[in-house]
């Protein structure tokens, strides 16, 4: 009897159904966003956390290495054959030929140890024992291209502070491999007579850092 009634209530529940879907999609779409947003967050410090918890275990296992190479130069310098060797070979005409007498204690020492290099100075800086021909025997600090070197800079800060230091990596001569030192004064009768000095390879160091991002993932 009323042939515009049908169309006119699917009008009716089409706008309802319209407006339904509007007021329940739009907090839904804002509380996905909110979500999302809050997510991406949460990972974001997760990573930034993790982040820093590697660097902080990377850099307590180097401090740890670093002082441990820092003890070895400390106890090193006060044994009997280098507080000898010192004096013996800066008192030597022949420093080369009176190493000798040292080399073969000395090789075993760094081998022992794991220095790629071991050097004596005497109290002005020169060379008076070493290894190998990277920094040949009778090299000075005080001139040459080990003037304004790091080992040059450990060697002042060894023998001014009276302790152990440690020098940042550097290539030296021929050596394949960049090197830092451990440095130590070698004191005898409460003078300062020299410096040892333990040369280490990178490797140790990279090794040590490859450890340390296993241990922590």
């Amino acid at each position: 009897d009323h042939p515009d009634v049908a169309p006119t209530h699917r009008s009716i529940a089409g706008r309802l159904l319209f407006w339904f879907l509007v007021i329940a999609l739009i907090p839904c779409a804002i509380l996905t966003a909110i979500t999302a947003r809050i997510a991406a967050r949460a990972l974001e410090k997760s990573v930034r956390d993790n982040l820093v918890q590697v660097a902080a275990a990377k850099a307590a296992a180097l401090e740890a290495y670093a002082a441990e190479r820092l003890r070895d130069a400390a106890a090193l310098s006060r044994g009997p054959t280098f507080v000898r060797g010192t004096r013996e070979l800066t008192a030597a005409a022949d420093p080369e030929a009176a190493a000798e007498e040292f080399r073969a204690y000395f090789t075993y020492v760094a081998q022992a140890f794991g220095y790629a290099q071991l050097l004596l100075f005497d109290a002005q800086g020169r060379v008076v024992f070493s290894l190998d021909e990277a920094i040949p025997v009778g090299a000075s600090l005080a001139s040459g291209l080990l003037a304004d070197s790091e080992l040059a800079t450990g060697f002042d800060r060894a023998r001014t502070l009276l302790q152990p230091d440690l020098t940042a990596f550097q290539a030296y001569g021929s050596a394949a491999h960049p090197l830092a030192f451990a440095t130590c004064p070698v004191i005898d009768d409460d003078r300062v007579i020299g410096v040892l000095a333990l040369g280490l390879r990178p490797e140790h160091a990279w090794k040590l850092l490859a450890r340390s991002e296993e241990h922590t993932s």
